[in-house]
């Protein structure tokens, strides 16, 4: 796969070097394991600095593709000049003064294999420089970063361009804005991710540092926006907010034994989210009932439904073999006889919009009874919303996963239990939502219902403590 990186650049100094270096530097790019086709577009620069222009271009460790303009015409008219030099599948940009941070194309990557999105983008991490003060935005942490509309934080296929989404060249100032409105106009896939994809340095000699008619700038392009949709379609329809994009990707794991009577109603809980999840992970740990068989059908039938079976292992060794294939950031779990409120997701999502830093966020749930027959009623449901410590209301990075490994296949109860506090001691904060996400359904058969509840935590604690001696 080959990615083609353009850079604009007029009477630029010795920043134009690190900005492609930082390029050059993508681990990706070092390894082989993508083709990288890099292309600086000299907008017209004086003839001093077309001289270092060949001489960066003689320097450079890969090589590097140097077109120039008569003269200079703008950044749009730049862009558009690499875009259709260009001969990767993938379009990227880096501006003359801004840098790619280290790992951006790790973070992008699985999402270029999956040839799902047309865009891909992160966070960008704003920087001052000579103690130019930063722009008056809503930064979402305290490393300055925001999603943002920019160009060199994201990548593009190149069809996109060549279909006709190229940059308007009338537009001085703000095209990348405006590129970003008609991208959403005409409903191309984008994925925003987490990660930062663009450091961009203010340095007081930026374009959008001297600008000083950027709000009626941007009213113009909503103008411009509303009078094409007005034109293309009978009815206005509001166009989607660039955050909307940054939904965290959410993977689910559900364990499953001998689970015919209750599985499909867990799957089809998360399936009815209002915020949909990516993926479905069902594991079959050796059903001895008609699991298995029901299993298939539902995949057949919900593309986001993936089935495994192992042998009877138990429940860490089910959630353990899924964990190594999750691709996402974010992972979820649900017992196979317990359900998903409509709003678990979105409500988890709303306090990651708020607290950005949280990397394990939990819920409250309740419980109801549904016996039959002659099952043991011993464990009865409990009244009321529960704090939820346990896993079918967790939702939480993936990295944490990597960090303190999976769960313990050598505890048959409270596997869940062991894992979360080895990660609350390492100094994990950890957050509760005051509201009931998970419905767990109290039926007699249920794994710990055949353990007293006061034995419970007895028998944990005994179990780590005797790990702990070995």
């Amino acid at each position: 796969m080959r990615i083609s990186v353009i850079t604009p650049t007029f009477n630029n100094g010795v920043e134009l070097s690190e900005a492609l270096k930082s390029v050059v530097k993508q681990s990706e790019f070092m390894s082989g394991k993508l083709e990288l086709e890099l292309i600086l577009v000299d907008d017209g620069s004086d003839p001093a600095h077309q001289e270092k222009l060949i001489g960066l271009q003689a320097d450079m460790e890969v090589v590097l593709k140097l077109i120039r303009l008569d003269k200079n015409q703008g950044p749009a008219a730049a862009r558009n000049a690499g875009i259709q030099a260009a001969t990767g599948d993938w379009i990227g940009f880096v501006d003359s003064d801004d840098l790619w941070p280290e790992g951006k194309l790790t973070a992008l990557w699985p999402y270029l294999i999956s040839d799902e999105f047309d865009i891909l983008s992160g966070k960008i991490r704003y920087f001052s420089r000579n103690g130019s003060s930063l722009p008056d935005l809503p930064f979402e942490d305290e490393a300055n970063r925001i999603h943002h509309v920019h160009l060199g934080a994201l990548l593009a296929k190149r069809t996109l361009f060549v279909e006709g989404l190229w940059l308007d060249e009338s537009i001085r100032f703000g095209e990348d804005t405006d590129w970003w409105i008609r991208v959403r106009e005409e409903k191309k896939s984008i994925r925003l991710i987490e990660s930062e994809t663009l450091i961009y340095h203010i340095h007081g000699k930026n374009m959008t540092s001297q600008n000083q008619n950027q709000s009626r700038e941007m009213l113009k392009l909503l103008h411009l926006s509303l009078k094409r949709r007005r034109q293309n379609s009978d009815q206005i329809e509001e166009i989607p907010s660039l955050k909307s994009f940054a939904y965290p990707q959410i993977e689910v794991i559900i364990p499953v034994y001998n689970g015919e009577k209750f599985i499909q109603q867990a799957i089809q809980s998360i399936l009815e989210q209002n915020i949909p999840v990516k993926k479905i992970w069902v594991v079959d740990d050796g059903s001895s009932d008609r699991t298995f068989t029901i299993l298939e059908e539902f995949q057949k039938e919900h593309s986001k439904v993936e089935v495994l079976h192992q042998s009877n292992q138990g429940v860490s060794a089910a959630l353990n073999l899924v964990l190594p294939l999750i691709q996402e950031e974010w992972v979820a779990f649900l017992d196979a006889d317990d359900l998903w409120e409509p709003d678990r997701i979105q409500s988890q999502v709303e306090y990651l919009q708020k607290n950005p830093k949280s990397a394990l966020i939990f819920g409250q749930f309740e419980e109801f009874e549904d016996f039959s027959g002659d099952q043991n009623r011993q464990f009865m449901a409990r009244e009321g919303a529960l704090n939820g410590l346990n896993r079918s209301t967790l939702l939480c990075k993936k990295e944490l996963f990597n960090i303190f490994g999976g769960f313990d296949q050598s505890l048959k109860v409270g596997e869940f239990i062991a894992w979360f506090q080895k990660v609350r001691e390492s100094g994990h904060e950890y957050h509760v939502i005051p509201k009931i996400l998970v419905r767990r359904r109290i039926h007699g058969e249920n794994m710990t219902a055949k353990i007293d509840r006061k034995d419970f935590l007895h028998l944990l604690r005994r179990q780590i403590t005797q790990k702990r001696n070995e």
